[in-house]
């Protein structure tokens, strides 16, 4: 069994039924594969939304394959149990907190190319990227991560450095203090 997850505000720009149309795909290669959807609604458009993901989940048949959480305060031990986090916005998401997380945690991480996204993953050395909006790609960055256990383990690694080099709070505070020594 495969446990994937979105960690997030459920909200249409996110991304969720992307994830849930590259599914279908996924499940093809690998049944067992279970996707938590994280997060809850905010706004009453948002709620809209969230019905509109529940009834998508019985439309495609995964009813036994995917679970709404709502939300969470145990998200690292959650990216901790996780095979992959999935991120897939179609808008673009400037520096998504869940990214630098996951990185930390050393969670193997699909997400879409879009915003600052592709600062914080770079495709094939610490994650996999995809274009928005395009479930199969999705779904086959997916199969690709789930397939490969070395190259799996690889991107985890690299994806905790790269947190750590660039976006720890000692690498802040010092890029901080540096721009108050130029003043």
């Amino acid at each position: 069994t495969f446990l994937l997850a979105i960690i997030g505000q459920v909200t249409a720009w996110k991304g969720h039924e992307v994830a849930l149309r590259a599914l279908p795909t996924v499940l093809k290669q690998y049944p067992n594969t279970r996707l938590l959807i994280v997060g809850k609604s905010l706004w009453s458009e948002d709620k809209i939304y969230a019905q509109h993901l529940a009834n998508l989940v019985k439309e495609l048949h995964l009813s036994e394959h995917v679970l709404f959480t709502g939300f969470r305060q145990d998200i690292p031990l959650m990216l901790a149990s996780l095979d992959l986090l999935i991120h897939c916005p179609i808008k673009p998401d400037p520096l998504p907190r869940i990214l630098l997380e996951a990185g930390a945690q050393e969670a193997l991480i699909v997400a879409s190319r879009v915003g600052g996204i592709p600062e914080q993953v770079l495709d094939g050395e610490t994650g996999f990227l995809v274009e928005p909006n395009q479930p199969k790609e999705l779904a086959q960055a997916i199969i690709k991560g789930l397939s490969d256990d070395s190259l799996a383990l690889h991107l985890r690694t690299m994806a905790g450095k790269r947190m750590r080099d660039l976006f720890s709070i000692q690498q802040h505070v010092t890029r901080i203090e540096a721009i108050y020594n130029l003043i």
